[in-house]
């Protein structure tokens, strides 16, 4: 997930994230899983302040138990939504 995200970093490829936002809303998938797909839209819209992209994320995190957010991979939850709020 993260290579393709990384090489078009910024470039705002929403027929990427189609693909990836299923694995961010759904609350059954691992946080691992989520964090990454996260990450990898973090990086596609890196510095884009998109609201729809970031909304989701947000939401994936509101929505998981403390346990889940103690995990190591939650941290890359928070640092996406800094990615698509870089400099704004």
């Amino acid at each position: 997930m993260n290579g393709i995200a990384i090489a078009s970093v910024g470039q705002q490829r929403h027929d990427i994230a189609e693909k990836l936002m299923p694995y961010v809303e759904d609350g059954s998938e691992s946080m691992e899983v989520t964090a990454t797909a996260a990450l990898s839209l973090g990086f596609l819209f890196a510095g884009s302040g998109a609201g729809d992209i970031a909304e989701p994320i947000v939401q994936a995190i509101m929505e998981r138990d403390d346990e889940q957010l103690n995990n190591k991979w939650a941290k890359f939850m928070g640092v996406a939504l800094g990615l698509i709020y870089l400099g704004m």
